[in-house]
C-alpha cells in the first residue's frame, strides 16, 4: 500500500496520471467514488483559497430541476486571482423549494463553509426571476439588507431573451411563422425519404445543406437556426413539397400543399428575411452576453449599436429583405420561386417590419435602461480610457459626479473602502494615467489596477476590484446546469447529489488551461491516504 501511495504522490503511476481518468483510478479496497471525491475535494481546496484571496467575490446563481425532479440551485463566483478574471464553479446543492428564503440560506451557508465575508460581495447576478429580483423579499434584496453595497445584476443574456419574446408577441404573424417553420420541420424530420430527397435537391441546385430545426416557445431566439435553415435551402423545399404534394395522395400530399400555400407567398418570404436580418443581429448580441465574462461597458455599447440598427431598419430595408425586393422587382422571383408581389403586400410587409422592430426597441428601452445600474455606470465612467475627453480642460471635469456617488457609496462604516480626500486627491493624476492607456480595455485596465496600483492608487484599486468582480451575467450557472445533466440522466438518476457535485467539479476545472493536474493529484493523494 506504501509504495502505490508514493507513486501516486509522485505524479509517476500510469493509472494515475489525470483527473481526466479518474474513474480509471482504483487501489486496494477504496471505490472509485471515494478517489473522484478525493479529486474534487483538492480541487475545491484550491478553489477557495483563490476565493478566499479575492479582494472582492461576486455571486451568481440560478434554480433548475434535475432529471429526477429534485430542485437544484447551482451557484458560482466570479474572483480576481493572480492578475485575471476567473469564474469559479462553488456548489450544485438541493433545495427543498425554490423560494427566497431558501435560495438565500444555501449562499449563506455556502459562504460560511469557505470563509467569504457578506462584506466582501461586490455583486449578485440572477436571471431575473421573481424570487431572486423581489423588491420586498427577493434574494438581492435579503443580501443587500446584510451590505448594501452589493450591486444585484440582473443577466443581460435573460434580459435580451425577453426581449425577444415579448416583441415578437406583439405581432401576430409571427406566431404563424413559427408554426409553418415547425410544420416543416416535422414535414422532413420524421421522413427519411423526403430529408434524403430534398437534401439531394440542395446538392444539386448548390444550396446549403442545413438540416431544419424545430424553434421553441421558450428561447424564442432558436427560432434563427430554423430561419436559416428555411431561407438557404428556399428553391429546394419548395421544389420537393411540389413533387411530394403531385404524388403523394395521402395525408402526406396533404400535409405538402398545406405547406406549399403558406410559404409560397410574399408575406411568409419576406418575413423569413426580415427574420433572417433581425435575429442575425440579435443573436450576435446574445453571444456577446453568454460569455462568462462581460462588463457594463460591452453590454451599454451591444444594446446602443443595436437599438441604432433596429431603429435604421424602420426607414431603410435590411439586406436580405432588400435583396428579396430587388430580385421581385427585376425577375418576379426570389431564389427561383415565383412570387404574388403588389404594392398592396409591399405596403402590408412594411406594416409588419415596423412594428417589430419598433417593439424590440421599445423592449430594449424597458430592459436595458439608462438609469439601470448606476453604480456600474459610475465606475465604467472613472475607470474606463476610452471614456476619456480629447481636452486636457474636459478632462478635469470628467467624472467628477460619478466619482462623488461612488464614494458616498462605498466610504465610511467599518469597513471603510474608499478614503473621499484621497480620491479626489489623486484623480486628476489617475485620469493622466488613464489618458495615457487609451488603447487598452476598461477590464484590461482594471486588471492591471487591480494587480500594481495599489500603493498608487489605493481608492481606484479598490474601485477596479468591484467593477472586475460584479457579474453582468448568470450564464455560467447556465453552463452549470449543462454540466450537472451529463452526470445525472435517466440511466444514474440515483447517483447522490454529492457524488454529481463532485463529477461536476472533476468536469469543470480539468480542461481550464490553467488547471494544475500535478497539484491536484498529490494532494488528493494524500487525502486518499
Amino acid at each position: 500500500m506504501s509504495t502505490t501511495t508514493t507513486s501516486h504522490a509522485s505524479g509517476s503511476s500510469s493509472d494515475y496520471t489525470s483527473p481526466k481518468r479518474h474513474t480509471g483510478i482504483y487501489t486496494g479496497h477504496q471505490a472509485p467514488s471515494d478517489m473522484q471525491k478525493a479529486l474534487a475535494d483538492s480541487i475545491r481546496d484550491m478553489s477557495h483559497v483563490r476565493i478566499r484571496n479575492s479582494a472582492f467575490v461576486g455571486i451568481m446563481v440560478d434554480e433548475s430541476l434535475d432529471i429526477a425532479v429534485n430542485k437544484k440551485l447551482v451557484m458560482f463566483a466570479k474572483i480576481v486571482y493572480g492578475g485575471q478574471l476567473k469564474i469559479e464553479y462553488c456548489a450544485n446543492v438541493e433545495i427543498k423549494d425554490g423560494k427566497a428564503e431558501t435560495v438565500y440560506s444555501a449562499i449563506v451557508n455556502w459562504r460560511t463553509s469557505v470563509g467569504v465575508s457578506i462584506k466582501r460581495v461586490s455583486g449578485f447576478g440572477s436571471d431575473g426571476a421573481s424570487v431572486m429580483t423581489g423588491k420586498v423579499s427577493g434574494v438581492g434584496v435579503r443580501l443587500q439588507r446584510n451590505n448594501p453595497r452589493i450591486i444585484h445584476v440582473w443577466c443581460a443574456a435573460h434580459r435580451l431573451a425577453l426581449v425577444c419574446y415579448w416583441a415578437a408577441k406583439h405581432v401576430p404573424y409571427l406566431a404563424r411563422m413559427q408554426e409553418i417553420l415547425i410544420a416543416i420541420y416535422n414535414c422532413f424530420e420524421y421522413s427519411a425519404p423526403r430529408y434524403n430527397k430534398i437534401r439531394e435537391m440542395k446538392k444539386i441546385m448548390g444550396e446549403k445543406v442545413k438540416k431544419f430545426k424545430k424553434p421553441t416557445q421558450v428561447r424564442w431566439l432558436s427560432l434563427q437556426n430554423s430561419v436559416d435553415a428555411v431561407h438557404d435551402s428556399c428553391s429546394a423545399l419548395i421544389l420537393s413539397l411540389d413533387h411530394e404534394a403531385a404524388t403523394n395522395n395521402g395525408e402526406g400530399g396533404a400535409k405538402a400543399k398545406g405547406i406549399l400555400k403558406e410559404i409560397k407567398t410574399f408575406k411568409f418570404i419576406s418575413t423569413l428575411c426580415l427574420l433572417k436580418d433581425v435575429l442575425g443581429i440579435l443573436c450576435r448580441v446574445s453571444k456577446v452576453f453568454q460569455k462568462d465574462v462581460i462588463d457594463v461597458d460591452q453590454v451599454d455599447s451591444m444594446v446602443n449599436s443595436t437599438k441604432a440598427t433596429l431603429s435604421a431598419f424602420e426607414r431603410i430595408d435590411p439586406p436580405h429583405v432588400e435583396e428579396l425586393i430587388e430580385s421581385v422587382d427585376e425577375y418576379g422571383e426570389y431564389k427561383g420561386v415565383n412570387v404574388d408581389y403588389s404594392l398592396r403586400r409591399r405596403l402590408e410587409f412594411t406594416a409588419v417590419k415596423r412594428l417589430f422592430v419598433q417593439h424590440i426597441v421599445r423592449e430594449l428601452c424597458e430592459r436595458f435602461p439608462e438609469n439601470d445600474l448606476l453604480a456600474l455606470k459610475d465606475l465604467n465612467k472613472i475607470l474606463n480610457p476610452k471614456m476619456l475627453p480629447a481636452g486636457a480642460n474636459d478632462l478635469r471635469e470628467h467624472g467628477v459626479e460619478s466619482l462623488e456617488r461612488i464614494v458616498e457609496k462605498y466610504q465610511g462604516g467599518e469597513d471603510n473602502l474608499i478614503e473621499r480626500e484621497r480620491a479626489f486627491g489623486q484623480y486628476i493624476h489617475f485620469k493622466f494615467f488613464l489618458n495615457s492607456k487609451r488603447h487598452m480595455s476598461v477590464t484590461d485596465l482594471c486588471l492591471l489596477i487591480s494587480d500594481s496600483c495599489i500603493e498608487q492608487f489605493p481608492d481606484f484599486h479598490v474601485m477596479a476590484n468591484i467593477f472586475l468582480t460584479v457579474p453582468m451575467t448568470s450564464v455560467p450557472c447556465e453552463r452549470g446546469f449543462s454540466l450537472q445533466n451529463q452526470h445525472i440522466n435517466k440511466s444514474t438518476n440515483r447517483r447522490s447529489v454529492s457524488s454529481v457535485s463532485n463529477r461536476m467539479t472533476i468536469a469543470f476545472y480539468r480542461n481550464k488551461d490553467d488547471f494544475d493536474e500535478v497539484s491536484v493529484i498529490q494532494r488528493a493523494a494524500q487525502k486518499f491516504v
